[in-house]
């Protein structure tokens, strides 16, 4: 395996760490933070922290007892922890691809037996193990909104206006004898900080309720506070845009929010766990005091964002998700078919492709009939294994350990659970199950409490692998845990039954209350490590505390909710699920398929909106013969066309597969950005403008034609006399420029019109725009607020004497402001479960409500 890297915008290390840094297709790399203190609190200087990989090495803790480590994501790293007089201590994490993972304090003692942890993103695991009925599940659910979408500016570059949406602030002034105008928008000054908006208890709490514990990860920075129960109780946090690195952080980036509910009469927290983007740093674009020509842009191509110079951030990685061909050729293989199995993925035929499973390391398993291939990260593909075609006749499972990579599948003609080998003169080796088939009424109760190699199964099916190496079985209509070689069913029984309750349509059910009617996929949340199963036409979660909850999908015993949010998973139907995989980031898909007309994958939140990922409804039925259920390559998700999906998966790069069986097909889901052309430039389309914007391989603006004729409209030339070049000249279609005049340092102090006017321009101390004087005249004054240089304009004079003046919060949003007509425009800010609410009145009157929900927004008089 080669070296490992992190990508610089992601993920830092020390100095030491970046010497060793090299460029790799793998990017697995990831760091673990974490701090190891005494009983007392007290940090532990010289402790070794090691991983079970001997390739990644050790460290040493600090004087603060805080340790860095860098180690291959993509599962769960296991580390151990020692210094004399210390007790050794393991522990387990989830980690992530290339993210900066914190754990809470890792407590030593000094006398005592070895002791063993699990951690998802944290030591503590934020898990409750004992049941806490006083908790309210669909009650205490916290609201979460981060602005990082600059989507609602930009439609407007030649006004003066206030952005109600962002509730900031454009200016904008025009070039004498131009249509370019420098625009400035106070959501791009240092000031407008970036901020995750909470509310994090409802109107009415329950009187047990004691304390709520915030805990918020971002960018490996950990931020924690703990509130006394109170109702409503609201919080901004704001983010510097710098990781724990103090290296600034640019484009978007993810941020984990942890919140806990202490009750009076439960032994342990509750906690809820979502991810939510934030914005870092925007890039640099004209550089003319803080103000950016219109027509000017730069290209992040590091996470795909176009930003323009008119305010208007483009996200092409949400906008290209578009389906690709994995593995398979659409034509159906022989049942034996020899070396034609294995090569380019792309060239390899396919049988009946059921079940997908995603490894560490980015590689993917895919069960097709009787094969086991493996399509390695660099797209050849192996045979694992080959399996009796007697025994496949119908569908199997299989899964992933994050521990160390081993495959299991289910056999459910056999009752068994067999690990696979590495290759395929490894044969299969038999883990759960006897052979003998578990029926109703056995007095053994079918194995539970032996071991799990003399258990019997009725008909196992799905599969998930903990991050403790415990293996969940959808066995028949019960679900099974296997620990340490032990067996035991945690949902439904092994007794007679003769009816079947149904689950309920509103709040949680206990485990062991639970019926299933045929469960058949299982997947485990990287958030908090809670089961998740597929079960009559329902994902339904396992709490940390033995509690089931219905994530998505409605009874049909159940009556459709009188309100509540129309992309609410909970109020969703779902149509013939047939398979669920987990992100990275914690987002569930669910794949739908009725092997007719739907065929789709949907995408749930963290939060609990459903929404439609990939697969559009075929016109015709796919069973048709002459129904041609196929989408070639390169086309969006959201349209592409299925013939009927089986499974998928989800690597950790957080590509998503898919299985089209009937279509002898795997196909991915990827986000495709522009590619450097001729190692010179990058070209993105504007189909709104009807334009296409070139930039250079440092993502600078070059050039814009137009999309129709590829006549150049505008041309951009930079200074390369200093370490950071700037825009010097632009020209138009014709060949007439303006010229943007600096001085030795690079700081603006005049632009040249095409009719050879001079403007000249004054900055502040802190580089900002102050004066701007034209020859005609016209003149405008700026003046900022002073608080940290923070470049947030409070006050405009215009020629006359006309003046505008803004005030801010503490986060830079605009909160006032006052026309020269003594006016007074108020916007107040709200959060509920409607979305964000930006209330604006005009002295005081007719209220006017704009409400943002994802990245839409509608607008109505409030009453």
């Amino acid at each position: 395996m080669p070296p490992l890297c992190l990508t610089p915008a992601r993920i830092a290390v020390c100095a030491e760490l970046e010497r060793m840094c090299f460029v790799c297709w793998l990017r697995r790399a990831a760091v673990v933070r974490g701090r190891v203190v005494t009983r007392a609190g007290r940090g532990i200087i010289g402790l070794r922290v090691v991983t079970n990989k001997t390739r990644e090495g050790f460290t040493l803790t600090r004087d603060d007892g805080m340790f860095d480590i860098m180690v291959n994501g993509g599962g769960v790293v296991s580390f151990t922890l020692g210094k004399p007089p210390f007790s050794p201590k393991m522990i387990r994490v989830m980690v992530p691809w290339n993210k900066v993972v914190v754990l809470d304090d890792i407590v030593m003692t000094v006398s005592g037996s070895t002791d063993h942890s699990n951690a998802f993103h944290d030591h503590a695991q934020h898990r409750t193990t004992s049941h806490c009925p006083l908790h309210d599940y669909d009650l205490l659910r916290p609201i979460i909104m981060a602005t990082w979408q600059n989507v609602f500016q930009g439609e407007c570059p030649h006004a003066d206006t206030i952005l109600v949406e962002s509730q900031a602030v454009q200016e904008s002034i025009q070039i004498p004898g131009t249509d370019v105008y420098l625009v400035y928008h106070s959501s791009r000054a240092n000031g407008y900080e970036s901020t995750i908006r909470m509310q994090l208890t409802p109107d009415h709490i329950p009187a047990t309720l004691r304390r709520v514990h915030l805990r918020i990860v971002l960018e490996g920075t950990l931020f924690t506070r703990v509130f006394e129960a109170d109702p409503n109780i609201k919080f901004t946090y704001a983010w510097d845009r710098y990781n724990v690195y103090r290296q600034r952080v640019h484009g978007v980036t993810v941020a984990l929010v942890s919140v806990g509910y202490e009750h009076a009469s439960c032994p342990k927290i509750v906690w809820e766990h979502q991810t939510t983007r934030v914005a870092g740093n925007d890039l640099l674009i004209s550089m003319v005091g803080g103000f950016n020509f219109n027509i000017h842009h730069t290209y992040n191509y590091h996470q795909g964002i176009l930003q323009k110079g008119d305010g208007q951030n483009i996200y092409l990685a949400g906008q290209r998700q578009l389906v690709t061909t994995l593995l398979g050729t659409g034509e159906e293989r022989q049942v034996m078919c020899g070396d034609r199995c294995e090569g380019e993925a792309t060239q390899v035929p396919l049988l009946s492709p059921s079940c997908l499973a995603a490894a560490p390391d980015g590689s993917l398993y895919v069960g097709d009939f009787n094969l086991i291939h493996r399509v390695w990260p660099d797209g050849n593909v192996t045979t694992v294994t080959h399996v009796n075609e007697t025994s496949v006749s119908y569908r199997y499972h299989m899964a992933v350990s994050p521990l160390d990579g081993t495959v299991y599948m289910s056999d459910p003609e056999a009752h068994q659970v067999l690990r696979l080998g590495a290759t395929r003169d490894d044969p299969p080796v038999v883990v759960v199950g006897s052979g003998q088939r578990c029926l109703p009424g056995d007095k053994n109760r079918c194995g539970d409490g032996g071991l799990s190699i003399h258990a019997r199964l009725t008909y196992p099916k799905g599969l998930a692998i903990s991050s403790d190496g415990d293996m969940y079985i959808a066995d028949g209509t019960n679900i099974r845990v296997v620990s340490h070689s032990v067996i035991h069913t945690i949902i439904g029984g092994h007794e007679h039954r003769s009816h079947w309750a149904p689950v309920p349509c509103n709040g949680t059910i206990n485990m062991d209350q639970l019926h299933l009617r045929w469960p058949t996929e299982l997947a485990i949340s990287p958030l908090d490590g809670s089961l998740h199963i597929l079960d009559d036409h329902m994902v339904l979660r396992v709490t940390p505390d033995n509690r089931v909850q219905v994530l998505s999908g409605r009874s049909l015993n159940c009556p459709t909710p009188p309100h509540g949010p129309p992309d609410a998973s909970r109020t969703a139907l779902l149509l013939n699920p047939q398979s669920i995989a987990f992100s990275p980031e914690g987002e569930l898909y669910v794949a739908e398929s009725d092997s007719q007309r739907i065929n789709r994958v949907r995408i749930i939140t963290s939060d609990g909106r459903i929404s439609l990922f990939a697969g559009a409804e075929s016109e015709c039925n796919c069973r048709d013969p002459n129904c041609h259920c196929f989408t070639y390559d390169n086309v969006s998700a959201k349209s592409a066309i299925f013939f009927s999906i089986s499974s998928i998966a989800v690597t950790p790069d957080g590509v998503l597969h898919i299985s089209d069986q009937a279509g002898y097909r795997i196909r991915s889901v990827r986000t495709v950005l522009p590619k450097l052309i001729d190692r010179k430039h990058y070209e993105i389309v504007s189909p709104d403008s009807h334009e296409v914007y070139l930039f250079n391989g440092r993502g600078q603006h070059t050039e814009t034609r137009n999309l129709i004729t590829g006549q150049t409209i505008y041309k951009f030339v930079y200074d390369s006399h200093s370490s950071v070049s700037r825009l010097s000249r632009v020209f138009d279609g014709a060949g007439n420029k303006f010229q943007i005049l600096r001085e030795r340092g690079g700081n603006v102090n005049a632009i040249d019109t095409p009719q050879k006017q001079r403007i000249k321009i004054h900055l502040t101390m802190t580089e900002k725009l102050e004066q701007l004087v034209a020859p005609n005249g016209y003149n405008i004054s700026f003046t900022y607020n002073s608080l940290r240089s923070s470049g947030l304009i409070s006050s405009k004079i215009e020629a006359y004497g006309r003046t505008y003046s803004y005030d801010y919060d503490e986060q830079g949003r605009l909160t006032r402001a006052v026309l020269p007509t003594g006016q007074i425009i108020q916007l107040n800010f709200d959060l509920s479960e409607r979305g964000a609410e930006v209330t604006v009145t005009r002295d005081g009157k007719n209220p006017v409500k704009s409400t943002v929900r994802g990245n839409t927004s509608h607008t109505h008089l409030d009453p």
